[in-house]
């Protein structure tokens, strides 16, 4: 085997963090964590959004949407068992689809729960962001205001 074969492995990739070995992980920021207040609690919440049914999606997914009268949007996760039987698939689906609202949150209103479901197992970060930067400013056009202060509610 000659020599150069074995620098192309990715042992040989430099790391992409100065300090790190090759091949190891970044440590987590804390600030690059979705806060605690802009994730909806288990429970009551979910019922009264998925109750309400006022829905907006694509083909990547679907967003359940319900007025919360707060200074941010919450997001909550319906990722089900149905269409990712693996914990570990729907463990990485609700991952992908946390970083891309965090990622998106800044360019967001104020004032809705929101929970994002999958309506496809294949999706990247690139499409989930896409989707989100989409419906997001459509449901706060559409279901923005208290079901009282709508017309025709």
């Amino acid at each position: 085997m000659p020599a150069d074969s074995e620098s192309t492995g990715p042992e040989a990739l430099p790391s992409a963090e100065p300090g790190l070995e090759p091949g190891e992980k970044p440590p987590i920021n804390p600030r690059q964590k979705l806060p605690k207040s802009a994730r909806m609690p288990a429970g009551g919440p979910y019922q009264r959004v998925f109750a309400v049914r006022q829905v907006v999606s694509d083909s990547t997914i679907a967003v359940h949407c319900l007025a919360n009268g707060l200074a941010q949007h919450r997001l909550g996760l319906g990722v089900s068992k149905k269409m990712f039987r693996r914990a570990v698939d729907r463990n990485r689906a609700k991952r992908l689809i946390r970083e891309a609202f965090r990622l998106e949150r800044p360019g967001f209103g104020a004032g809705l729960d929101l929970v994002v479901r999958p309506k496809t197992r294949e999706f990247s970060m690139a499409s989930l962001r896409e989707s989100l930067r989409r419906l997001v400013p459509k449901a706060e056009q559409r279901f923005g205001k208290p079901l009282q202060e709508r017309p025709g509610a």
